[in-house]
Formats: structure tokens, sequence, C-alpha cells
């Protein structure tokens, strides 16, 4: 019978060859999983649990609870997360996919989690929930289960190798600095006040992010930002191909902001010479100004979430 277990000794490369059986879509490396998991502050070896056939690792149930306060919001989560849950193929509809999720949700009720959600965990989630599309049955087994579907995610891509972010910008930027706001590469001199736009705007982990980047060697022109006097009024970053995110201060929004920093961001990875440009996680109400510049959408995650009992 297969046993569920806590992790203990188990490697990197026995726990990510289950996790690439099981999430064929969504596939990790060795360092992947290192930074965003073994080195997650709030990750602990007992909120990772294992279905163990014999010594294989033939599934895994990552849990989490915030325990590290993010920068800016000293609030600790009450919630806990599940951002990892899956199964190889063959050990499926055996009751072993119930017993790894039992598991994992027993720990978070012991740990004092009121509910627990799939899988929008800051500041390492992996996906923002379940793609019901490309796992089939994912969405009706959790449901099963006693959780509620309470929002949706986009995934988008853009192709910039056929793309042309700036085309058409021209109006926009000319309507920006007649109101004297310019849109330009993060200078060494603009990174404090950049930080104190985004202690001041933006939500908690973005600082993270960004501080993450830049000491880990990005160039601070990675980061697009946008001027106003002496006021940093908004930003885009990028990583390698992944895009985003990005933010506008309230009082400057609807002024074509946003699109200028977004296509200047895109522009500068095309430079870079990236040919497609992805974010993970976007909502329908803020879809539209992606696909002016040339997303598409991509995937669709479901957002679950349950009632822990107390």
């Amino acid at each position: 019978m297969v046993e569920i277990a806590r992790h203990t000794h188990q490697s990197i490369g026995e726990i990510t060859d289950a996790w690439n059986r099981a999430l064929v879509w969504d596939p990790i490396d060795h360092h992947t999983f290192m930074r965003k998991v073994f080195l997650d502050p709030n990750f602990r070896p007992d909120g990772l649990w294992l279905a163990l056939d014999g010594d294989r690792v033939v599934g895994l149930c990552l849990a989490l609870v915030q325990r590290v306060a993010l920068e800016h919001d000293a609030t600790l989560d009450p919630g806990g997360y599940i951002t990892a849950f899956g199964l190889a193929p063959e050990y499926r509809r055996t009751g072993t996919g119930t017993r790894l999720l039992d598991a994992a949700e027993e720990w978070l009720a012991g740990e004092g989690r009121v509910r627990v959600r799939i899988a929008p965990y800051v500041p390492h989630y992996f996906v923002p929930g379940v793609d019901e599309e490309r796992y089939p049955g994912a969405g009706e087994f959790l449901t099963h289960r006693g959780y509620s579907r309470v929002g949706e995610g986009l995934g988008m891509d853009c192709p910039l190798n056929i793309v042309n972010p700036l085309e058409g910008l021209g109006e926009v930027l000319d309507k920006l600095s007649r109101d004297g706001i310019s849109v330009e590469p993060l200078g060494e001199g603009w990174i404090p006040r950049f930080f104190a736009f985004l202690r001041d705007e933006a939500p908690a982990d973005w600082s993270r992010h960004a501080r993450q980047i830049l000491h880990d060697g990005a160039p601070p022109a990675d980061i697009i930002v946008a001027i106003h006097g002496e006021r940093v009024v908004g930003y885009c970053q990028s990583e390698g191909s992944h895009f985003g995110p990005f933010g506008v201060a309230a009082d400057y929004r609807g002024r074509g902001v946003g699109t200028a920093l977004l296509a200047t961001c895109l522009y500068r990875m095309k430079q870079r010479g990236e040919h497609c440009a992805w974010v993970v996680w976007t909502s329908e109400r803020a879809a539209p100004v992606y696909e002016r510049l040339g997303f598409e959408r991509t995937r669709r995650f479901t957002l679950l979430s349950k009632e822990l009992p107390r």
C-alpha cells in the first residue's frame, strides 16, 4: 500500500521526478524547486506530504502557512495554501490522492488555519490555481472534497518576434510628455524613490520581487518607470521572458501611463532578444490592456478555497 508521509530525507531530484510525472504542464527543475520551496522562509518540511511506494516518491502535496511578514505588511495571513498537488497517473483513482490531500489539510488545521486556498501563495506560487482544461477532473476532485470555485486567473503570452510593441504609441507618449510625464528605464539615482512608490502604491510583495531581480544582477534598465516631477508614478519590470508586475499610482490611472509602461517594457525585452513575453496571472478586467499590445489568452486557472474545521 502507498504510504503518506511527511518529507524527511528525500532529495530534490526524487521529488521533482514525481512532480514532473504528475504535473506535466507545469514541470519544475532542481534550481526552481530549491529557490521556491526549500529556501522559502515559510517552508517547513512537515508541510510537504509525499506519497511513497516503498522508497519511490509517486505524489506530493505542498502545504504552507505564512510565518514571515511581507516587506510592507506586518499582518500574517490566517489562512493556509496548497501550492502544488499531484499524483503519478497510475496511482490516481486509488484513494491515494484523497489521503494525500487529507494529510495536508489536517496539518494546516493543526497549525490553526481557518481556510486553505489553491494555489495563489505569495511570494512563491507556481500557478494561481487549477488549469481544468489541461488537468481534466482536477476541479471536480477538489469540489467533491469541499472546495469552492472562488475566482479565475488568466495566463497570457505575447509573440514578441512578430509584434512591434511601440506601434501606434507615439500619440500616447506625446500626450504624456505634454503633461510632464516621462517613461524611461530606471536610473540608479531614482532607485530610492522607486521603492518609495512601491511602498505607497503597490501590493506588499512587489518590493521583494523588484529587489530580488536587482540583487540577482538584473540591470536597472529592466525596470521601466513613469516619472512626473520628482515622483515615480508607475513602473513595470521583466525577468527573462516573464513580464510583470506593473502598476500605476492611483491618481495617474486612465491617462495612458500603463499602456506606455507596458509597451516600453516589451520593447526593452525585444531588444534583449526575447522572442516572447508571458504573464502567468492576470484578470479578465486587465486582459484587454494586454491584448491591445499583442498578448493572447493561453491558460485559464480556477481559484479554489475551502473552510477548515476549527
